[in-house]
């Protein structure tokens, strides 16, 4: 080797050195971020204030090292042991949506009383357990939550949501000034836990009228009960439009730099957080169960940390859709509607069930090396049992109960909103003509818009022919059907399902059943007969097994299972079913459907006895099977 090539190689090796011993440097700096915070006191009352780009408890910098979870989606009995779970991941503070329609059940009539709907209990173990809380109000939550968390009667009375429409500012000023009530005793000023009150929920995902936010806030300042600053939440190119004046920036998902000199750009003082970062994902029927990976997830987070800063992880527990709550996604022009399954496990480090998981510990680990409080034990979950394999009994169907049910009749086809129910079943029944021919004739009848998921009868005289289904996810609004023989009338009868009302994307005109008219061969029909079938409870009648319809027919089945030795949560196999709702002892698990992927049911120990009564329908069964109680999700 010459002079010049040998000098030339030690150069490249210096700067081959030089540029490992920097990567070196920094990775070690990095390593070495501990974050340290005040002390969680609640002995006298406190200031928390937005200043200087940070969140100063008592003067003191605050890092809020949040994660999200939703008291609606898990059993009161259940709601400590969570908090507990979240503390020992090495958190400090909760992130919670408050979802206005499981508050306000019908207009002006609000719980806040019964276990599950607390409010004012959640908070009071939050403090307990010397957890911060962030809420999260809305009036719109997106949340994978039916509507966003907002009352299905909006949709009847002609509202622009999430605007300064007077009908819409008159529904929600009495929620907010209720959510003010109950939260105001627990903010941090007043020796509670409550930091921040979000305003809105992505806004600049929807909207572009930036005077609606500010209404809100005015909304909220006027109840005189919120002492505690605000913050709004957005995507990073959205946050100028929902941001509020004098609120903190929170970026969904906070990921990005740039993110966070553009919110400084609009409000230099103000902090800035990630008010949504994503350790899973949420997922739809027919979809593959969604999640991240272990290693991505933790290092996503642990870049928060060595940058400083503040965030929320979105969920660090799910917990379930229990009953009809299930939200759905679709896109502005109404052609991609995606319902969402019944579990909100979202692959988070604590899963459906409350069980720490891999991730959970992997992150817990990380956070230890860097945040300088006392992160405690991991409590004992719930106890897990098994149930032994059962068939249920064919028990009648909801054709015989429909038959029995008050019918009211209407020109058009109404809409469930319109009628006052939120979701279940709508069966519409009419008459059309039909030629009467030996010779086999087709014909077509279609729809404006049907939502979600329908079956089609068919009677001529006295024979029912059933003809199929229509669903909104394959985007279908017609079926055809052929006919021949004696004949100048048949009657149609149509069972449609509501499958949960968007909560992002067209949201706001996502009324359920048919939707404007109904046409055969082309022309209207008209004198539509209406009958309710809600589904959020068991119907209070239900045939008895010896009425058992032969049709293929939406199937009762009803059995009983029993729990040996010690009552403890469980997931029911429903894999041998098709598709329908499952109650135990009266509570409505929610849907199942065998398109997937979710294909078990999580059945807390909270409803168990040892001797239970199941009841299932099933729309597209009519034959028994077995089923039994499992251990896990998946």
């Amino acid at each position: 080797m010459n002079k010049v090539a040998l000098i030339a190689s030690f150069l490249a090796g210096l700067s081959i050195l030089s540029i490992s011993f920097v990567y070196l440097n920094q990775k070690d700096l990095k390593a070495e971020v501990i974050i340290t915070n005040p002390p969680f006191n609640t002995t006298f009352p406190q200031t928390f204030e937005l200043k200087d780009q940070q969140f100063l408890l008592n003067g003191q910098p605050l890092y809020v090292a949040a994660g999200e979870i939703h008291y609606s989606r898990v059993p009161s009995q259940y709601w400590r042991t969570r908090v507990q779970t979240i503390k020992a991941l090495g958190l400090n503070t909760l992130s919670v949506y408050i979802m206005w329609n499981h508050h306000e059940v019908a207009p002006g009539v609000f719980d806040f009383s019964s276990p599950d709907r607390n409010l004012r209990n959640f908070l009071q173990i939050a403090l307990e357990e010397q957890m911060y809380v962030l809420i999260r109000p809305g009036p719109y939550v997106c949340a994978e939550w039916d509507f966003g968390g907002q009352p299905f009667w909006l949709l009847k009375e002609n509202v622009e949501l999430r605007s300064t429409d007077p009908k819409y500012i008159q529904a929600i000023t009495p929620y907010i000034n209720r959510v003010a009530q109950e939260i105001q005793d627990y903010q941090i000023t007043r020796n509670g836990t409550v930091l921040m009150v979000q305003i809105e929920n992505e806004f600049g995902y929807y909207g572009s009228d930036n005077t609606y936010p500010l209404k809100l806030k005015q909304i909220w300042d006027d109840t005189k009960m919120i002492q505690v600053p605000y913050y709004t939440a957005d995507g990073g190119s959205q946050i100028n439009t929902g941001h509020v004046p004098g609120a903190a920036f929170g970026l969904n998902p906070g990921t990005h730099e740039n993110d966070y000199q553009y919110a400084h750009s609009i409000e230099f003082n103000m902090p800035v957080m990630s008010s949504e970062t994503y350790p899973g994902w949420l997922t739809h029927w027919a979809d593959n169960w969604a999640g991240r990976d272990i290693s991505s997830t933790v290092s996503e987070f642990e870049n928060l940390v060595w940058n400083q800063h503040s965030f929320s992880m979105y969920m660090v527990f799910g917990g379930s859709n229990f009953g009809l709550t299930a939200g759905a996604n679709n896109d502005n022009s109404d052609t991609a509607f995606q319902p969402d399954i019944t579990s909100y496990d979202y692959d988070a480090p604590i899963n459906e069930q409350g069980a720490p998981t891999d991730k959970f510990y992997a992150l817990r680990e990380m956070f230890k090396s860097h945040f300088n409080w006392t992160i405690p034990n991991v409590p004992q979950i719930q106890n897990l049992t098994t149930v032994d394999q059962f068939t249920p009994q064919r028990f009648g169907s909801l054709r015989l109960l429909y038959n029995s049910l008050p019918k009211v009749t209407f020109q058009q086809a109404q809409s469930f909103e319109v009628l006052n129910q939120n979701q279940g079943i709508i069966v519409y029944t009419f008459q059309v003509p039909i030629s009467n021919s030996s010779q086999n004739t087709d014909y077509t009848l279609s729809f404006d818009k049907i939502r979600d998921f329908a079956k089609v009868y068919v009677q001529v005289n006295s024979s029912t022919t059933y003809n199929g289904t229509i669903n909104r996810m394959n985007q279908q609004n017609s079926f055809s059907f052929s006919y021949s023989g004696n004949a100048t009338n048949a009657t149609v009868t149509i069972f449609v399902e509501a499958l949960g009302h968007v909560n992002f994307g067209h949201t706001s005109f996502d009324n359920k059943g048919i939707i404007g008219n109904i046409y055969f061969q082309n022309k209207n029909i008209s004198n539509i007969s209406h009958t309710l079938i809600p589904l959020q409870n068991i119907p209070d009648i239900i045939p008895s097994p010896s009425a058992v319809d032969s049709q293929n027919s939406e199937t009762f089945f009803k059995g009983t299972f029993k729990i040996i030795g010690q009552i403890g949560d469980t997931y029911l196999n429903m894999s041998n079913y098709t598709k329908g709702y499952v109650w135990v002892n009266g509570f409505n698990l929610g849907r199942y459907w065998n398109i997937g992927p979710q294909q078990k049911l999580f059945c807390p120990a909270t409803i168990l006895k040892q001797n239970n009564e199941i009841v299932i329908l099933d729309l597209l069964q009519n034959t028994a099977a077995p089923l039994q109680g499992e251990l896990t999700l998946h």
